[in-house]
């Protein structure tokens, strides 16, 4: 279970970096954005050793708990929270850019982070499929860089999430960290594939 929490951990940190980034959906830092994956990585990480019907009661909760507490952190209401489980994709992507700061839209915003997040840290336990984490990820910063349109997001961003997503692809499941770390320092794909990530990052 350790290295399974510790790919919670990571996929945790890179949606935390795409939420800071989805900020520029409303050209402003809009921190509140943070809760929502934060407290579902935690949770993950809590009952990662739990079966599916805690996982996933846990995972439902938790992406509930953040997008509530990014409304009410907004200045919003449950209205607002509420809204974002209905109407709300529908406001976003109909607003000009920069999208209004109001509080359905950022209610909108992190759950679809949240969303994210808790599909990522679910497929973290993947062993033949361990990169699969790694596409709600992208699917969050792509949709976050579209709906930044046409002012364009932080590009910088990429960086310390491709490293992040170096060391996620380097720590494959179903092994313990000891010995998946003694795997690495005999892998001799491990620096050409930082290298190409790094290079595609870059350019």
């Amino acid at each position: 279970m350790g290295i399974l929490r510790i790919r919670i951990a990571l996929v945790t940190a890179m949606g935390t970096l795409v939420a800071i980034t989805a900020g520029d959906i409303f050209d402003q830092r809009r921190w509140e954005l943070l809760i929502a994956p934060i407290v579902i990585g935690i949770v993950a990480m809590l009952v990662a050793a739990q079966g599916r019907i805690v996982r996933f009661t846990g995972s439902a909760a938790t992406i509930v708990v953040g997008v509530v507490a990014a409304t009410l952190l907004a200045d919003g209401d449950f209205t607002d929270a509420l809204e974002a489980f209905t109407s709300g994709p529908q406001r976003l992507l109909t607003t000009e850019w920069p999208s209004p700061a109001r509080p359905d839209l950022i209610a909108t915003t992190a759950l679809g982070l949240g969303v994210l997040v808790a599909l990522a840290a679910w497929l973290a336990r993947q062993v033949r499929l361990h990169l699969a984490p790694l596409l709600p990820i992208v699917a969050a910063q792509t949709l976050v860089i579209a709906l930044s349109a046409p002012g364009g997001t932080r590009m910088m961003m990429l960086i310390p999430l491709g490293v992040i997503a170096v060391c996620f692809a380097l720590l494959r499941p179903g092994v313990s960290v000891r010995e998946r770390w003694t795997q690495i320092q005999g892998e001799r794909r491990a620096i050409p594939m930082t290298v190409f990530v790094f290079t595609l990052t870059g350019a």
